[in-house]
């Protein structure tokens, strides 16, 4: 068995470069007597410098390794004090994760993750998207037809609150857990609502499943007999920060130590965006390549401490494509008024069924 240590190292000066230190601990003389995978490696910025390494105002580096339990225990003490005795350009270094699973480094770069539809390259796409388990589309719907996906939206959040206020009167919306046919909530003033299959007035929302600019990269992903769930997901005013989580769980094969070798995506969930997004109105923050193993969940403060996150901020219109097992969070809508709604489409293959965020009793029938 096999996990993935982090260690940090701290230079001693601005003049050290990066792959100074980087070069030093691989052929640090300890690691050549036993099996460690160097797999990854990576530059912290200043401002996760700042925020972790108290009164450090230099870059340090982070290197993962994949390295078994016992090797790890017999050799951990020696290698720190060999890598602090061997240079005078580090000044210190220290482990700062262990986890029993991949754990990735990716650089959380917006513009990295961005893409345009159509495509002409697809299987370039599908190959970064397998990678970093998220991509931002930035082509926008046209404002004609976003104008109408938004009346349906908002005439289904309307129906749901009158039947709410009807059929379950003494339910403290926003506080209280919600579980219905069409319905789920957890509280929080955050609600995830489905449309209705046989409603004319939400057949825009509908015929996105099959027209949306993205859909060539769901069909390259799924196949192109993929099955596709549509709801509206709102957070109201007062929404706090979620815990991160997973949509979905891992049913096959996780990536091994290295981070290579997990299933593909049994599910695709598409997010588009109803309002222009923003720090006040809040968004989803994801961890980059947190999709490749199970051996995450828990993990979720080491996103922001490895500055593996990436804060989704677009526009009305664009679009979020992640992995459905991709950990991620909803952040806080700290307005006074303003809803923040999108829309969500969960594309899955024809096995797969979605039952865990809904109920049994209806709403609206």
């Amino acid at each position: 068995m096999k996990q993935t240590v982090i260690i940090e190292i701290k230079p001693s000066s601005q003049s050290c470069s990066p792959s100074t230190l980087i070069n030093l601990i691989k052929s640090c003389n300890i690691l050549k007597d036993i099996e460690v995978n160097w797999f990854e490696e990576k530059i912290c910025s200043e401002e996760i410098n700042k925020k972790w390494v108290i009164g450090h105002s230099y870059s340090s580096v982070l290197l993962s390794c994949g390295v078994g339990y016992d090797e790890w225990s017999t050799i951990e003490e020696n290698l720190i004090n060999t890598i602090k005795t061997s240079s005078k350009d580090v000044s210190d270094i220290e482990v700062v994760l262990t986890a029993p699973s991949y754990v990735p480094l990716k650089d959380s770069f917006f513009d990295s993750l961005c893409v345009s539809f159509p495509h002409s390259k697809i299987d370039e796409v599908y190959d970064h998207f397998t990678e970093t388990g998220i991509l931002c589309v930035t082509s926008t719907i046209q404002n004609e037809l976003l104008n109408k996906l938004i009346l349906s939206a908002n005439k289904r959040i309307e129906q749901a609150d009158s039947n709410l206020k009807e059929k379950f009167p003494n339910t403290k919306v926003g506080v209280d857990e919600i579980c219905l046919l069409e319905l789920g909530s957890r509280g929080g003033q955050r609600f995830d609502l489905l449309f209705d299959e046989n409603d004319p007035s939400s057949q825009c929302v509908r015929d996105l499943i099959s027209t949306g600019s993205w859909v060539p990269l769901i069909s390259r992903i799924l196949g192109p007999n993929f099955k596709c769930q549509v709801s509206v997901i709102y957070s109201r005013p007062g929404a706090p920060d979620q815990s991160w989580h997973s949509d979905g769980d891992h049913l096959g094969r996780d990536a091994d130590i290295s981070g290579h070798g997990e299933d593909s995506p049994y599910a695709v969930c598409v997010f588009v965006p109803l309002i222009d997004l923003s720090d006040e109105l809040g968004f989803t923050q994801f961890w980059v390549g947190s999709h490749k193993s199970a051996g995450l969940i828990g993990f979720g403060a080491a996103a922001e401490m490895l500055n593996g996150t990436i804060n989704g901020i677009v526009k009305a219109g664009q679009a979020v494509i992640y992995d459905y097992r991709l950990m991620h969070r909803g952040m806080a809508n700290k307005s006074t008024n303003t809803e923040r709604a999108l829309l969500q489409f969960v594309y899955h293959t024809p096995s797969y069924r979605e039952v865990k965020n809904y109920g049994t009793q209806s709403l609206f029938n």
